[in-house]
């Protein structure tokens, strides 16, 4: 059985945060593969202001080139309007392989808001979830916003055991160091003309300033 992890977010841009729980996940959740998918609008997040679809992506490509279990999907992308996991799952579902398994990689916050979510009763049946932890100020695999910090170790235990025993659903909880980077702090250091050496990855730097991206965000 092939077990591939999906990545969602808005990778606005992508940064060592994301790739450093990207490698927490292929090893945690024991993954074949792991696919990057660059949201084309978040239902959390209408309206907000986001570099094209195809820099984001192209970062995304930079980014993951050296990594043969890393991939990039353009799924969202290409299928416009609001992002819907569940929509979204669904279509990856039908392009792979008979028996795999799709495990959906997102941030603690959002684990916590799960059951709200657009097909949530699906989502939790048919799909399998890896939780990342979270810093106050930015979800890293969402980029989502609001407070906290995503919960306690044991908070989040007892809900993964609660939807476990609910409704079958497999949970793979990441240990790991918090990775001091955001996209935010990359576009602020941008606007004031500092260098994002240790927060972006090298060809991804080059990139943003070959673009231009963030200059007037």
């Amino acid at each position: 059985m092939l077990k591939i992890g999906v990545f969602g977010g808005s990778f606005d841009p992508v940064h060592v945060g994301h790739l450093a729980i990207a490698e927490a996940a292929l090893e945690g959740a024991s993954l074949d593969r792991l696919l990057f998918m660059p949201v084309h609008v978040q239902p959390f997040k209408k309206g907000r202001r986001m570099a094209e679809g195809r820099h984001r992506l192209r970062m995304l490509e930079l980014a993951t080139a050296g990594r043969a279990a890393f991939g990039v999907t353009d799924l969202e992308l290409r299928a416009g309007g609001v992002s819907y996991t569940v929509d979204s799952l669904r279509a990856l579902r039908e392009s792979l392989p008979v028996g795999s398994r799709l495990y959906f990689l997102l941030g603690a916050d959002m684990f916590g808001m799960l059951e709200q979510w657009r097909g949530a009763e699906e989502m939790l049946r048919e799909f399998a979830f890896i939780v990342a932890p979270r810093r106050g100020g930015e979800a890293l695999p969402q980029d989502a916003a609001g407070g906290g910090e995503g919960g306690a170790p044991e908070m989040l235990r007892a809900e993964a055991a609660r939807l476990k025993r609910l409704r079958g659903t497999e949970v793979v909880l990441l240990d790991m160091p918090l990775v001091d980077a955001s996209s935010t702090e990359i576009k602020r250091r941008i606007r004031e003309g500092e260098d994002v050496g240790g927060l972006a990855p090298p060809e991804v730097a080059r990139y943003i300033k070959e673009h231009q991206l963030y200059v007037l965000d």
